[in-house]
């Protein structure tokens, strides 16, 4: 999606005479998206083993993995060089009940492994995200769907 584009430097003298100095062309290429590898695949590589769960017990405190690869190995197109330094996890939620509120506490490590205290019933959707502190982007490496139940 390159977009090209040109222009003229052109001088005018006192007399309002103009004359071309210099044709320009340039291109603009857009910068590659923050994203995930094409060796990343979270429907195999996040799943009930690792502590994605369908169903959380209420009042249950859960370990869940993060992302089994490293994250030069996970992200291509970050900003800068040093992506363990400069991406972040972070985790999000929405309830199926408008203002249901969160299923309950979330710690997210650097590494996207996240400890779970979970504090109310209903039905939640989650995503771990990934964040590139220097460029803003936020990606999202994980969508999965559960329950709290008693």
């Amino acid at each position: 999606n390159d977009i090209q584009t040109s222009f003229q430097l052109v001088a005018v003298d006192s007399a309002g005479s103009s004359a071309v100095i210099e044709d320009i062309l340039v291109n603009i290429t857009e910068k590659p998206k923050f994203s995930t590898s094409s060796q990343w695949n979270s429907t195999t590589m996040l799943t009930e083993q690792e502590g994605y769960l369908n169903i959380f017990e209420l009042n249950v405190s859960y370990e869940i993995q993060g992302p089994p690869m490293n994250k030069t190995e996970l992200f291509t197109h970050y900003t800068g060089d040093d992506p363990e330094n400069t991406i972040s996890f972070a985790v999000q939620f929405s309830s199926a009940v408008k203002g249901g509120g969160l299923p309950g506490k979330f710690y997210v490590d650097q590494d996207g492994a996240m400890l779970a205290r979970i504090s109310n019933m209903g039905e939640f959707s989650g995503q771990l995200l990934a964040v590139d502190s220097l460029s803003g982007e936020v990606l999202t490496i994980k969508n999965w769907n559960f329950s709290v139940k008693v």
